[in-house]
């Protein structure tokens, strides 16, 4: 029983808490497994809490596992399956925990196991003939030298007739930096795009200015909801189960109301930056990826390619990202051209491209696109 006027809390741990906090926060990005990211946490200096009986040690991957799935860390205890607010200091956003859960579903789905091979076009490459995905792989002539290949995982697992033969590692990457070049936007197109930015973000401002009013009414309501709803249990007015119900209704919909509204909190002046150097580097992306180390090419391919595919006759083809699509769109910079010379409006408009939702920008300011890494 709880004696009166004690007050219980939860003091967080200086040393332990700022690792958890970026455990999710890295996790959440999608680049790491479960085993790299538990590698890194061992590094950084994570360990157990030790116990007048065990002394602290590294971590399991399984604790990690857990650790990744529970609520306590966004301020949030269970009891009896029902979700309520902790008394505790958070550890991470809703929106990162909820962004978290998605990427150790999908890792689930994939399965999350650390590869024995690395390679920066490791993920990016397909089969050209069977769409397969290609794998890296080293193989070990009769004199022991050893040497790295892609292969078409199809073929390699006799899922299909592929007859794509293995490729030299350092053929596959010549091929890449030579279809940058070929890729590589007009200048004047990058231009006429820039041109048009600060029109189409002040439209986006305005835009988003009526969204925070909409969005904070909204969680106004649903907080004073979630409030009743406690206040009617602690009374005894609904049960447990009903009080849950209600909860899985209104828990996700603040989680989403909080990620749209630190979304719309911006006066996008950092996007506005973070596209035009992307465009900077996209008017001479040969020479800046031909130049950059192994982790730059690969966070350019992932901007830039939704897939890379390479056939037996060693011709690239590209899906390019939303963004950079909208880059290499013709009618997309002759409207832009067209805005800078004054014979049309600005760049919202209809839109035919699949891959592009609304405007190049308004896809790109609220995180449709990847060019943002570079």
């Amino acid at each position: 029983m709880r004696r009166p006027g004690v007050v219980r809390t939860v003091e967080t741990d200086p040393d332990r808490a700022p690792l958890i906090t970026w455990a999710f926060t890295a996790y959440a990005s999608g680049e790491w497994t479960l085993n790299t990211l538990l590698n890194e946490l061992t590094v950084r200096g994570l360990t157990s809490v030790p116990t007048p009986r065990r002394p602290s040690k590294p971590i399991h991957v399984s604790t990690l596992h857990r650790t990744l799935q529970n609520p306590y860390y966004k301020g949030t205890i269970i009891f009896e399956g029902a979700e309520y607010e902790g008394q505790h200091e958070p550890l991470v956003d809703p929106g990162t925990w909820e962004q978290v859960q998605n990427v150790l579903r999908a890792n689930n789905l994939a399965g999350d196991k650390t590869q024995t091979h690395d390679h920066y076009l490791k993920g990016s490459l397909y089969c050209g003939d069977c769409e397969s995905r290609l794998i890296h792989t080293h193989a070990k002539n009769k004199k022991g030298i050893i040497y790295p290949y892609f292969i078409c995982s199809g073929r390699h697992r006799k899922a299909n007739d592929c007859t794509r033969k293995a490729m030299h590692v350092d053929i596959v990457e010549q091929l890449i930096v030579d279809h940058y070049a070929r890729i590589q936007p007009r200048p004047e197109s990058v231009e006429a795009l820039e041109a048009s930015i600060a029109e189409e973000f002040s439209i986006l401002t305005a835009q988003a200015r009526f969204e925070r009013e909409d969005l904070t009414k909204q969680q106004g309501e649903l907080l004073a909801q979630r409030d009743k709803l406690l206040q009617a249990h602690y009374a005894g007015a609904i049960p447990i189960d009903l009080l849950k119900q209600e909860q899985d209704r209104i828990t996700p919909a603040l989680t989403r109301i909080e990620q749209r509204l630190e979304a719309a909190a911006s006066d996008y002046a950092d996007e506005q930056a973070e596209l035009k150097e992307a465009l900077d580097l996209a008017t001479d992306c040969h020479t800046v990826y031909e130049r950059a180390t192994d982790s730059i090419r690969r966070l350019f391919n992932q901007a830039f390619f939704e897939k890379i595919y390479i056939t037996s006759t060693d011709q690239v083809s590209t899906v390019p990202t939303a963004t950079f699509s909208a880059m290499l769109e013709p009618s997309i910079s002759r409207r832009a051209e067209r805005h800078v010379a004054g014979r049309k409006p600005a760049l919202i408009s209809t839109n035919t491209d699949p891959h592009v939702s609304g405007s190049v920008f308004e896809h790109q300011a609220f995180g449709g696109g990847s060019a943002t890494v570079l």
